[in-house]
């Protein structure tokens, strides 16, 4: 949760330095090793597909791995993000965040992706 929190503390630390704000959001956007959206199973987010309801960012794999999952509103812009982590032969499970801070940033995290059209 660190590294997220560090990377959004960035995004906002630039405010109206274009420059600064553009290299912070291209650190969150390399980050994860993939960013995906579902609707009855996952796929990528492409034209024409249905609207998705549900995205998964997945940050690392491995032992252990780490993804950010939620739901999509109607317009696609995520809500309810979690963190969960799995570590070999265990399922998902939720990192419960335990301020309104790292609430925030992770929300500001998902926020920084497009998940739709």
């Amino acid at each position: 949760m660190s590294s997220i929190a560090a990377m959004v503390a960035e995004l906002i630390k630039s405010g109206d330095n274009d420059r600064a704000r553009e290299a912070a959001e291209q650190t969150i956007h390399e980050r994860p090793v993939s960013v995906e959206v579902r609707t009855a199973a996952w796929h990528t987010p492409e034209k024409g597909a249905d609207k998705p309801d549900e995205f998964l960012i997945l940050l690392s794999w491995g032992c252990p791995a780490y993804c950010i999952v939620g739901t999509l509103d109607k317009y696609g812009v995520p809500s309810d993000p979690v963190l969960q982590y799995q570590d070999w032969g265990t399922q998902w499970t939720d990192y419960t965040t335990t301020t309104a801070a790292e609430n925030a940033a992770l929300q500001t995290f998902c926020e920084q992706f497009n998940f739709g059209e």
